[in-house]
């Protein structure tokens, strides 16, 4: 699964590759209260407060409707907040305004590649480098669309451009890195993600697929260590909890490697992800994993639990049944004990028998 990266590395990735002033050469002048509106939205986007900073350019919008780096800035926001279908209508109204934006383009096509609408995306990278083929991250993104199309010989050109362009490119690296994971070369994907773990730890992503590197390349305590600090930057995602099961299977510890499964399905199931919950059962049942020591202490705990709420259920139930016959018996005139037979099997339906055919010692109204 494509992972989004980090929302701290985002917001240095923001500061690296924003556009440093907005577009001068506009086909009308921008109001003054719009343009510092959308100066507010960017500090605010640089700060990781999206929802902030789409409040702001909306506000921008309001002021001018015909601003296209307004659209184009709130596109990128709702990106970071993974509302695609509607960053993407924005990036296409910014395009309508204004066809020379490349920065438009570039949003678009990130926009796209993450509604798995690739082809589109990729058109959208191309045009947008056409444009402004200065940005290394145009390129470093162009390239994660290729590797989403397995085209990794013409991905790597443009990592490697992007790279070479700004040797600083988070995003280069980061994709150089899972095109190198997928291409098996496990040498240079773990040295790409090792740079971007010295120089931006706080990108999850980056933690993940160097685990799943190191668990092909069997350095099973680094993998373990690394998918950890994913799983802690991203505790409900299912996908950590599944490399950590297969890492603690290659390690022989088959509970730990249950309880993680375990855990995955969970996650998974709570995002509504019905596929990977039956990847992951699947996976339990290949592997013939069996519950941990503490799980199985917790079902039996809440078996036990179940069996004697029951009983109690049942006695009271019981109590109150016997207890009733016996009233009904007495005023018939009848043996009151007799109810008591009702606590052995089909006991209930002799006592109705016995009310049915005996005759009652009670005295009509009228006759009293």
């Amino acid at each position: 699964m494509q992972h989004r990266i980090a929302a701290a590395a985002f917001l240095f990735l923001l500061a690296l590759v924003a556009p440093a002033a907005q577009p001068a050469n506009a086909a009308a002048p921008v109001p003054p209260t719009a343009r510092k509106l959308v100066d507010r939205g960017d500090e605010l986007e640089g700060r990781g407060d999206h929802k902030g900073a789409i409040a702001a350019y909306d506000e921008a919008i309001a002021d001018d409707p015909s601003y296209a780096y307004a659209y184009a800035s709130r596109c990128q926001s709702e990106w970071a907040l993974d509302e695609n279908a509607t960053a993407a209508k924005d990036c296409n109204h910014a395009i309508a305004l204004d066809p020379s934006s490349a920065y438009a383009y570039r949003q678009l096509g990130m926009a796209l590649a993450d509604m798995s609408e690739t082809t589109k995306a990729l058109d959208a990278l191309n045009k947008s480098i056409q444009l402004d083929p200065s940005r290394a991250f145009s390129f470093a993104v162009r390239c994660q669309i290729k590797i989403d199309l397995k085209r990794y010989d013409d991905a790597f050109e443009d990592c490697n451009r992007a790279v070479a362009m700004d040797p600083k490119s988070l995003w280069g690296h980061l994709q150089r890195g899972r095109g190198e994971l997928e291409n098996a070369d496990y040498a240079a994907a773990e040295a790409d993600l090792t740079w971007v773990i010295d120089n931006h730890a706080e990108t999850e992503t980056a933690w993940y697929n160097r685990a799943l590197t190191r668990l092909h390349t069997s350095n099973l305590k680094g993998a373990l260590y690394d998918i950890g600090q994913y799983i802690g930057a991203e505790p409900k995602d299912g996908d950590g909890y599944y490399v950590k099961a297969r890492i603690e299977l290659a390690l022989n510890d088959k509970g730990a490697a249950n309880d993680a499964a375990d855990e995955a399905w969970r996650r998974y199931y709570a995002a509504g992800d019905m596929a990977n919950v039956r990847k992951t059962k699947q996976f339990i049942a290949d592997n013939n994993l069996t519950s941990s020591p503490l799980s199985g202490i917790f079902a039996g705990i809440l078996g036990v639990f179940v069996i004697v709420i029951g009983l109690v259920l049942t006695a009271v139930f019981t109590g109150l049944l016997v207890w009733a016959l016996w009233r009904v018996l007495d005023r018939a005139g009848l043996q009151g004990p007799l109810a008591l037979i009702a606590l052995f099997p089909l006991g209930f339906v002799a006592c109705l028998a016995i009310l049915a055919f005996s005759p009652w010692n009670v005295k009509r109204r009228d006759e009293i």
